[in-house]
């Protein structure tokens, strides 16, 4: 489990730095709440992830210690990505949201098959609670991509819904 715990981290710290660093550089509101809701999302899951972590094997300082490590390799492959579809000293909204929804299936396809290839039912059932979070990023760029193309989209409408504090994630067991 201490192994796809971590690799499912450095996958989420990517995903929240691409965010992030796209968001500082959106200029299109409606692109701009999509991105911020979507880094939200992915910081809650780091959020997650550090702590299942922390209980399963590592204490917290060097899990500190290894996400500040993965968040500064990941800013410069975020910068690095981000670099390729410039335009004016500003980012294209659909370009920087088409690349978030490659990434986010990318994720998707890595954590079915992750799910489908371990044969610890923990393990198995960790990747597809991933699965089903990763379907419903991808789901909520393609609604942003349509509506920022339309010009209608609303940041009203991205927030997370029924999501409380202390909110099971899908996948993850009591102990």
């Amino acid at each position: 489990m201490h192994d796809a715990l971590r690799f499912s981290l450095k996958r989420e710290i990517e995903a929240m730095a691409f965010y992030e660093i796209a968001l500082e550089r959106v200029r299109d509101a409606g692109a701009r709440a999509a991105l911020a809701f979507l880094a939200e999302e992915e910081s809650r899951h780091v959020g997650e992830l550090r702590e299942r972590l922390a209980r399963s094997s590592m204490d917290e300082p060097r899990v500190r210690g290894m996400i500040d490590a993965l968040r500064r390799a990941a800013q410069r492959i975020a910068q690095e990505k981000l670099a390729g579809i410039l335009a004016q000293g500003s980012l294209e909204a659909i370009a920087v949201l088409r690349v978030a929804l490659q990434e986010e299936k990318r994720s998707e396809e890595l954590y079915k098959l992750n799910a489908s290839t371990m044969p610890d039912v923990e393990v198995s059932t960790f990747y597809r609670g991933l699965v089903q979070e990763e379907r419903e990023h991808v789901k909520t760029i393609k609604a942003a991509i349509r509506l920022v193309e339309k010009g209608i989209i609303d940041p009203k409408y991205l927030r997370p819904r029924g999501r409380g504090k202390g909110a099971k994630r899908s996948g993850e067991t009591k102990r």
